[in-house]
């Protein structure tokens, strides 16, 4: 199978490792976005993983009947991360088109005409919300949800001393992540507890170095309680996250005192002290989080879910 990827240089790091991944199953083009010399200028050289990438993954180009002119591809996979979304002639072209969406509650006025006006034939969405999938009938296109998944070759166990009971890198804003605003500034000054607590990731090796070196690694889905890349992050790691179920965790397999250890909004500091004081049940979690992220959550997993939708 020839997949065409319309999409950003810009794009988030699971998506990016999810891309590579996929090379080794289709033959994968990518269009859009490229990161020239002069956007990587504009961005001061950022070379954070959300942005560090390989510039020969990206072909620089928007006129998507030309694109399909030049690649024959069997499908078109538009990843809708950027609001960049300046694609020409998509309407146009023969070939069957589908669509990722990475948020569909902030994204379904952007997204919803743009389904319509482009023809897409499926839609594809991290998070079962209902927001998206009852115009699907009127639009004409099928709806999956195809969630976050993890790549395990850089998120995995190594094995290093867990020497932190909490840590948490990543964005701290009370209107977004008012839950997560929450937890920090009750457990941040506890004393005789190694907390670490960030907003920034740092590189790549150093989110992941943060993750296996933590007990416990805080994890909420913010405003939606969406079932973000990071769970899968934490518990690809043999880490425990800590805090509150995503809104689809049932379908996910996540599950609280089973590979998620629950934090109470009204009893943070005591749901805390128990887990950081039961050594034997947050091994067991840690257990149970990373074969379920094994068994369900990896790229490859996700990939192979993938291509089973595009063929029906």
């Amino acid at each position: 199978m020839k997949i065409v990827w319309l999409g950003t240089f810009r794009e988030c790091p699971s998506w990016r490792y999810f891309r590579r991944d996929l090379k080794n199953y289709v033959e994968l083009k990518c269009y859009g976005e490229s990161p020239n010399p002069n956007r990587l200028n504009e961005m001061g050289g950022d070379t954070s993983h959300f942005y560090k990438t390989n510039i020969n993954d990206w072909i620089e180009g928007y006129d998507v009947k030309e694109i399909e002119r030049l690649e024959n591809p069997d499908w078109i996979l538009i990843c809708a991360y950027s609001n960049k979304m300046n694609y020409l002639n998509l309407n146009k072209v023969q070939t069957p088109k589908a669509i990722w969406i990475g948020d569909p509650i902030q994204d379904k006025v952007r997204i919803l005409p743009k389904i319509k006006e482009w023809k897409i034939d499926k839609v594809f969405c991290h998070y079962w919300t209902g927001t998206i999938e009852p115009y699907m009938e009127e639009y004409k296109a099928d709806y999956y949800h195809l969630p976050h998944s993890v790549d395990t070759k850089i998120f995995y166990p190594t094995g290093k001393e867990k020497s932190l009971d909490l840590a948490f890198a990543g964005c701290i804003n009370l209107y977004w992540y008012p839950l997560r605003d929450k937890y920090i500034r009750h457990l941040n000054n506890l004393r005789k507890r190694k907390i670490q607590i960030s907003e920034h990731f740092g590189t790549i090796e150093e989110y992941t170095d943060l993750i296996n070196r933590a007990r416990f690694f805080l994890a909420d889905g913010g405003l939606y309680r969406y079932a973000v890349c990071k769970y899968f992050e934490i518990m690809a790691c043999q880490t425990v996250p800590i805090g509150a179920e995503p809104l689809d965790a049932d379908i996910l397999h996540i599950k609280s005192n089973f590979n998620l250890a629950p934090m109470r909004e009204d009893h943070i500091v005591e749901d805390f002290t128990y887990w950081i004081e039961n050594e034997k049940e947050r091994e067991s979690l840690a257990k149970a989080a990373y074969e379920t992220v094994m068994k369900y959550h990896t790229n490859e997993v996700r990939i192979k879910q993938l291509l089973e939708m595009l063929k029906k």
